[in-house]
């Protein structure tokens, strides 16, 4: 058991044996993780109803999850484009990418972004993927848009004369349920730069 973790589990399908083609459960049949804590080691057990589709765990030392959320990271292809998040490839741990927290708003710069380039990202808490947030479909720049908790990869490009820019990332958690899993939102703000 590791004190706030947040450990998480799905029952997989192989119907007639076919494991080519598996049938994933998660929470209340859904795509979602179900997640659960630990107040001490235990042996864990994963009972999962056809029926309902309702997946339990227990054991001794289970219990709720917990969403803490200590700081925020922005994840993303730092190897395709050096100048975007500092240069780290997908490390939710790098210090180096650690937004700035106002309340449940986190903010982050990144100064002199090559133009004209895909970049990817995430936003990810406390250093793991257990919490992560992404989107799919077209980001606007300066609008608040709503982060997909577990989502895909946030995809934009800036395309200016100039060739390089200024990119302010932006998550906005006051919103955040962490039961439902919704409320969050993010913006991309984007202006052109001199050469760095």
């Amino acid at each position: 058991a590791e004190a706030g973790a947040v450990y998480q589990v799905k029952v997989v399908e192989f119907k007639d044996g076919d494991t080519e083609n598996p049938i994933w459960h998660g929470k209340d049949g859904g795509d979602a993780n179900v997640d659960f804590g630990l107040s001490k080691d235990c042996d864990v057990t994963v009972t999962y109803n056809p029926n309902t589709k309702a997946i339990t765990v227990t054991g001794a030392g289970v219990t709720e999850a917990s969403y803490k959320i200590d700081y925020v990271t922005v994840v993303g292809n730092g190897k395709d484009v050096p100048s975007f998040v500092n240069g780290v490839e997908w490390d939710p741990t790098a210090e180096a990418n650690k937004m700035t927290a106002a309340g449940s708003v986190y903010e982050i710069t990144y100064k002199g972004v090559a133009a004209n380039k895909d970049l990817e990202f995430k936003f990810a808490a406390n250093g793991t993927w257990v919490l992560n947030w992404g989107y799919t479909g077209e980001v606007i720049p300066d609008t608040p848009t709503d982060a997909h908790f577990d989502g895909a990869d946030i995809l934009f490009n800036y395309e200016s004369e100039n060739d390089y820019f200024d990119l302010t990332l932006r998550l906005d958690l006051t919103n955040w349920d962490a039961d439902k899993r919704t409320g969050a939102k993010f913006t991309v703000t984007a202006k052109d730069c001199e050469q760095p």
